[in-house]
């Protein structure tokens, strides 16, 4: 199971409930590894070297780095419509008076 488009809480929820539907018991140890090599590429590789004692503290850590990426994200859109924003009010003055 891969986490795709899914934030972490939507994984690690579809994950649990496939889990019970199927019936089969995991350690552990075998859910945390399961559970990170199905997260995001990026998220996965931040997290290769970790170790967890818990689903818990995996489900946190990803989720600290999820909103770290949103954050980036977010600031670059603000300066890349900064950016824009600059680039038209320079072509603006640039043009002749009529």
């Amino acid at each position: 199971m891969r986490d795709g488009n899914l934030t972490v809480e939507q994984y690690f929820s579809k994950f649990q409930e496939c889990l019970r539907l199927s019936g089969k018991h995991m350690s552990t140890e075998d859910k945390i590894e399961t559970l990170k090599d199905g997260l995001r590429p990026d998220i996965r590789k931040l997290l290769a070297f970790s170790d967890f004692d818990t689903v818990a503290d995996l489900k946190q850590a990803a989720q600290e780095i999820e909103k770290l990426d949103e954050e980036k994200t977010y600031q670059e859109e603000i300066l890349r419509s900064a950016s824009q924003e600059r680039s038209l009010q320079g072509q603006e003055r640039k043009r002749p008076s009529t």
